[in-house]
């Protein structure tokens, strides 16, 4: 999520340093909201399909990943 400037805070004052964690939180939000509905559609899907999903099965999945978010725009091979 900390691509730009090296990862690193740049502003010189404190209210832009924090708008720029502002943003960085509405980033990483929104990525665990995409990934909390696209694992619930996934688990909705295996149940339609007739697997059998256990709650340690969901217990396992956390929608803390972020390997599958292209942060950069850049073409992934």
């Amino acid at each position: 999520m900390f691509h730009g400037k090296q990862g690193e805070l740049r502003q010189r004052y404190r209210e832009g340093q924090e708008d720029q964690l502002g943003a960085l939180g509405l980033v990483v939000n929104t990525i665990v909201l995409w990934n909390t509905l696209y694992i619930n559609a996934a688990l909705e899907q295996l149940v339609r399909e007739g697997h059998h999903v256990t709650p340690e099965d969901e217990a396992r999945l956390s929608p803390l990943v972020f390997e599958h978010i292209n942060l950069l725009g850049a073409v992934m091979p």
